[in-house]
């Protein structure tokens, strides 16, 4: 197994973010009797667990997922060949080993014996082969981590290789992304309109992982059952049922955790978790991490932002200590696409506003922003987005811009996103290194085609550079691709990164084992690591 040398860095730079946050705890006020917390001592079952999410999935399909509320569904469905662990290590999950050949363009792997999917299958080499094979076909979801794949060879039942055209050192990375399905589900509910199974697996699940797919009321609620067979097994104390709110105003899922009617909830606004978490009952965690949010994507392809010059004015224009001040002093103002301590990261300068700098490059720009409205499109649900989408409006309204917010679910959004036509001229999003590979963290904002690609842009030296430092298995060479990708993209100013805040919120002290997804957007929620003390 090859292990990018800049890895280390990474591990011990978020090691100790991820012990803290895994000695504080979680736990469900479900049924099951209960009694007073002891040390040792474990909610009886069955216990149910609610979470407080902010948005519905926009797909319970592994092959289509992108967000963080889908994340959460999808990462407790299916399992992966491989994970990533809290000391950022790639372990064995699906895959109990792998070998890479010596030229670096085959990687084989052995997969865990007596493992069966939902649908009473075992899993076999074919299922890895379909589901890598899917995800290309789909050309959605985490495609664009497959691009070097040429193709998936089932070797023999328990052994399958994944061949690249070049050498892929962040391969390893890439699969902990991959749930993997069910072949004989997709073989049995496909159609000549749908040969992947699509409409199916957006309305079901087919997977090995620690829960199943429960009762689904759309635009409410979505219940995971345990999967009593999961290959990991279980301890006392971990969750029966999942039950994930969709509550969309902050407000009231921050009300529910207070009252007791939810045991978790995600995206907490700074205030309230500092708030919630000094209360008796309570735990304030408080985990830095590599995310950027808000950033402001600035559609490259729309006016008034198809100008450089007005691009780099709105950079300028934006109150970066606003956004300091909203997260109550826990964050940072980052410098460029990646946060400077990210391994491999190019060290710039922080952001900061300089109003008389970006009225003159508006004039220089010559571009008339009276006559270039600025639609903003707002994923509704998520509060920092919502503060930041004002802190954006305000602060370009002062040097001449005229910005209209419209709110929409995210689901929508992305959709019209989807079609250059509908895209919006600027928009909101949490930038994730959602991998410990740094090619993913510019590829997945950066590169034409992306999911997450809400600024249009499409410079093809980026791209070049960002394929150059996947393949090159020398460090130093990786790296500097890497830095000059990143001054080239901090150049053409595709976006404002706004703000890099610490996770803060508040756990009940009846949950144990929480831990911060360090690799997928932070607010993504693992429910197997959970165990529920008596109360």
């Amino acid at each position: 197994m090859k292990i990018h040398p800049g890895r280390a860095r990474l591990r011990r730079r978020l090691l100790a973010a991820a012990v803290a946050a895994t000695a504080l705890t979680v736990t469900a006020c479900g049924s099951g009797s209960s009694s007073s917390t002891a040390d040792g001592e474990w909610q009886k079952g069955p216990v149910t667990f609610v979470h407080a999410g902010a948005a519905a999935p926009a797909h319970i399909d592994p092959a289509q997922a992108v967000d963080l509320d889908s994340f959460t569904v999808t990462r407790n469905l299916y399992d992966t060949l491989v994970w990533t662990d809290s000391d950022l290590k790639t372990i064995p999950w699906l895959a109990t080993e792998w070998t890479t050949s010596e030229d670096g363009l085959t990687t084989t792997f052995t997969l865990r014996e007596g493992v069966t999917f939902g649908d009473g299958s075992p899993l076999t080499s074919k299922d890895v082969k379909v589901t890598i094979e899917r995800i290309m076909a789909l050309q959605a979801g985490p495609s664009y981590l497959f691009t070097g794949v040429t193709g998936v060879e089932a070797v023999d039942d328990l052994h399958v290789a994944i061949h690249t055209e070049q050498p892929d050192t962040y391969l390893l990375p890439h699969l902990t992304k991959v749930g993997i399905v069910s072949s004989a589900a997709v073989e049995a509910h496909r159609t000549d309109d749908d040969p992947w199974a699509t409409k199916w697996f957006d309305e079901n699940s087919a997977g090995s992982g620690p829960y199943k797919l429960g009762e689904w009321q759309k635009g409410v609620q979505l219940t995971m059952l345990k999967n009593e067979g999961w290959w990991k097994g279980w301890e006392a104390g971990s969750i029966d049922t999942v039950i994930d709110q969709f509550v969309t105003e902050t407000s009231s899922r921050i009300q529910m955790v207070e009252q007791g009617t939810a045991d978790f909830a995600s995206s907490w606004p700074a205030n309230d978790a500092l708030r919630v978490g000094k209360q008796d009952g309570f735990s304030l965690v408080s985990v830095p991490t590599f995310e950027i949010e808000p950033m402001f994507s600035l559609n490259t392809q729309k006016a008034p932002f198809d100008n450089k010059l007005v691009r780099q004015a709105a950079q300028l224009a934006f109150d970066y200590k606003a956004v300091i001040d909203y997260y109550q002093g826990e964050a940072t103002t980052p410098g460029g696409p990646i946060p400077s301590d990210y391994p491999g990261a190019a060290d710039f300068p922080a952001y900061e506003q300089d109003v008389a700098k970006a009225k003159a490059l508006i004039e220089e720009s010559g571009v008339d922003l009276a006559q270039t409205p600025v639609t903003f499109v707002l994923p509704a649900g998520y509060d920092s987005f919502s503060v930041g989408a004002t802190i954006f409006q305000e602060s370009l309204q002062k040097v001449g811009f005229t910005v209209e917010i419209q709110q929409m679910p995210f689901t929508q959004l992305m959709s019209a996103y989807a079609d250059p036509a509908t895209a919006g001229g600027a928009s909101v999003i949490i930038s994730s290194p959602y991998s410990t590979d740094p090619t993913v963290f510019l590829g997945n904002f950066y590169l034409p085609g992306a999911t997450y690609n809400f600024s249009k842009y499409d410079n093809p030296e980026v791209t070049s550079l960002v394929a150059e430092a996947r393949s090159s298995t020398d460090q130093a060479a990786s790296e500097a691709a890497l830095k000059q990708a990143e001054t080239l993209i901090r150049d053409d100013a595709p976006a404002i990164w706004a703000g890099r805040p610490n996770t803060l919120l508040a756990v009940p002290d009846y949950v144990k084992g929480y831990e911060m997804a360090v690799v997928d957007y932070r607010w993504t929620m693992y429910f197997w690591q959970l165990r529920i003390a008596a109360h």
